[in-house]
């Protein structure tokens, strides 16, 4: 039987706001599942440094994933509840003029 210790699984993404928050909170509540969540001035620096112009789905799918296979795994820790931000502070619904 494996390691019940370790991370079963780790992933990484780039933040992107409230929405890859939420995402990191879910994969983080689950115990056997570990997760970098890599500012995206990061990766822009990366992108940078590797001198690579072009940017589409494809290309950026490949520098995260290189990024990931090339930098130190820092697991994502959530943010203290104070200074946590939920989506509900964002509201979509937007007052009508009559």
């Amino acid at each position: 039987m494996g390691d019940k210790t370790r991370p079963a699984c780790s992933s990484m993404f780039g933040s992107n706001g409230v929405y890859s928050a939420a995402i990191a909170l879910a994969i983080q509540r689950h115990p056997r599942l570990d997760i970098m969540v890599v500012n995206p001035k990061a990766i822009r620096n990366y992108r940078q440094a590797r001198m690579q112009r072009a940017k589409t789905d494809r290309i950026d799918a490949q520098l995260i994933l290189d990024y990931g296979q090339r930098m130190p795994f820092v697991s994502w820790q959530p943010p203290l509840r104070r200074y946590a931000v939920t989506s509900s502070d964002y509201s979509t619904d937007y007052p009508t003029k009559k």
